[in-house]
């Protein structure tokens, strides 16, 4: 139907995913220091569980992506919380977290 799902449609909007995406996944600052607080300091140990934290990442991030654009098609926002109502205590809650996260 209107504004449901189209698998295969590309706009300029694909940007804001390829733009997000890269964002999600560059290099941290951090990774010496994460490097030094393993138990077992090697580059194979600092490999797995880099390669676990981005799959870890991926998993969610697709997740979140598949079901936001199964739930509300075509008229998904780039933010799946504003697609919610301001009533609704779910979204209400997220909205909340993410603001803690960041703070």
């Amino acid at each position: 139907g209107f504004g449901g799902p189209q698998i295969y449609t590309v706009n300029l909007s694909v940007f804001v995913l390829i733009g997000s995406m890269s964002t999600a996944f560059l290099a941290h600052y951090n990774a010496p220091k994460f490097y030094h607080q393993l138990r077992v300091r090697n580059p194979k140990t600092f490999f797995r569980a880099t390669a676990g934290g981005y799959l870890l990442a991926l998993l969610l991030y697709a997740t979140g992506m598949v079901v936001g654009y199964l739930t509300f098609g075509q008229n998904c926002k780039g933010n799946i919380l504003h697609n919610y109502s301001p009533r609704d205590l779910g979204a209400t809650f997220c909205r909340m977290m993410i603001m803690l996260a960041t703070c």
